[in-house]
């Protein structure tokens, strides 16, 4: 009879406390005011493979069960770990062993596996999806490691990269797969006359939900960086402390709760009048119905040092669907009263900033490479090819010739470089 391969399936789960722990195979007594009731992703059959008694079945759905109690969105963790657990059976893989070659280690050799599918056009499979799969790999073995299923050496390095702009760096691993960048792909900042008409829309909408937004376009922030912004960052003695147009030192980062891309900290571009801005909505008197709502319904889940900036009325966290509530509410007021459909995504709005950002910086003192690299930081690209397309959209003759003589010193340092190899 054939072998039922590894499959994903979503099941219905009770979290909280219990009174006492029982055997295995008997029901848990929960206490009943304090639980949930979640739906939840989890792997079945899954090859019986185990060390020292925990099977890896176990540990995956385990995994997935502490995700869950996060307020993480578990599917995309799931189709990861699915990938990965296949892989693990395909190769005939110990996932619990190290391996000096790589194409046998269950991380190396699925890092491999997976940049062999992402450069297979037959098969629908990106580097960025990729890297996201690693992502998850890694934060399994991590969990593996802590709970002392696993020795700690063996099955990825621990690396570290500096972070220029905020003089901090980040922690990162060899098993990183680095993203593709799409060549030829355009920005579409907003028009001046669509970002007055933005604007007014703006103003209109409730506290929270103009603040959502203004992230985007006053910070520059990504969706993710925004809704999930740490509440604790933001002190009446930062603004006091600051004497000058910025708030400067509040470094974003997964280690104080915000989802930045790539797990990478760096500095929040804020003025003064959007900090003011920020702390009026958190002393405001719906903020505070809605962060005590948080507080009773999270208690036993409350990381210390994070407080969600923006909850819902019934005090839930902030999430990708409840972002695109807010937006979809801001489209649809655009429509209303300017009777037409506002054609631009949330990530327009942060090249808005961006665009603005070096227009400003450039006219103010001429220097392109201090300005790229300013925006670079600002907005958290990982490459200055990135921040070069902030560049290409400036369309006067002035900007592209300073683009082009930053490429040319670009071109410069490479084959300066080449020459000393070769000599």
């Amino acid at each position: 009879m054939k072998k039922a391969k590894p499959a994903k399936i979503k099941i219905i789960c009770r979290f909280g406390p219990i009174h006492e722990v029982k055997p295995h195979d008997e029901e848990p007594a929960f206490h009943e005011n304090k639980t949930q009731e979640k739906e939840v992703w989890i792997l079945k059959n899954v090859e019986k493979i185990s060390n020292e008694g925990v099977y890896l079945e176990d540990c995956i759905n385990m995994y997935l069960m502490q995700k869950a109690t996060e307020l993480k969105e578990v599917d995309a963790i799931a189709r990861a770990l699915l990938s990965w657990a296949k892989f693990i059976e395909d190769e005939n893989v110990n996932p619990f062993k190290p391996a000096i070659l790589h194409y046998e280690s269950p991380t190396y050799g699925y890092r491999e596996h997976l940049l062999i599918k992402a450069k297979d056009i037959t098969v629908k499979f990106s580097q960025n999806t990729a890297a996201e799969y690693i992502r998850v790999i890694k934060g399994f073995y991590e969990f593996l490691i802590k709970n002392n299923v696993i020795s700690k050496k063996g099955f990825f390095e621990y690396q570290t990269v500096n972070i220029s702009s905020s003089r901090s760096s980040v922690s990162t691993t060899d098993l990183r797969i680095k993203t593709i960048k799409k060549h030829g792909s355009t920005l579409t900042p907003l028009k001046p006359k669509d970002t007055q008409k933005a604007f007014e829309i703006i103003d209109g909408m409730s506290e929270r939900d103009a603040l959502l937004i203004n992230f985007l376009l006053g910070s520059g922030l990504r969706r993710a960086e925004a809704f999930t912004m740490n509440a604790e960052l933001f002190t009446v003695e930062r603004l006091h402390e600051s004497s000058s147009f910025l708030i400067e030192g509040i470094i974003i980062s997964p280690d104080v709760g915000v989802e930045t891309k790539f797990e990478k900290p760096r500095e929040l571009f804020i003025t003064e009048l959007f900090y003011d801005d920020v702390l009026d909505y958190i002393e405001s008197e719906k903020h505070e119905a809605a962060l005590k709502k948080y507080k009773l319904k999270y208690k036993d889940k409350i990381i210390p040092g994070y407080t969600p900036l923006f909850l819902t009325s019934t005090g839930e966290p902030f999430d990708e669907n409840r972002f695109y509530n807010v937006w979809n509410l801001f489209k649809k007021l655009y429509k209303q009263k300017h009777k037409v459909a506002f054609k631009y995504k949330p990530h327009d709005i942060r090249a808005t900033f961006g665009t603005s950002l070096l227009r400003i910086l450039t006219d103010h003192d001429g220097n392109v490479l201090d300005a790229l690299d300013t925006v670079k930081d600002v907005l958290g690209h990982d490459d200055v090819s990135t921040t070069l397309k902030y560049v290409e959209y400036q369309k006067h003759e002035d900007m592209l010739n300073k683009a082009a003589n930053i490429l040319d010193k670009f071109a410069s340092k490479v084959i300066a470089g080449l020459e000393a190899r070769v000599a």
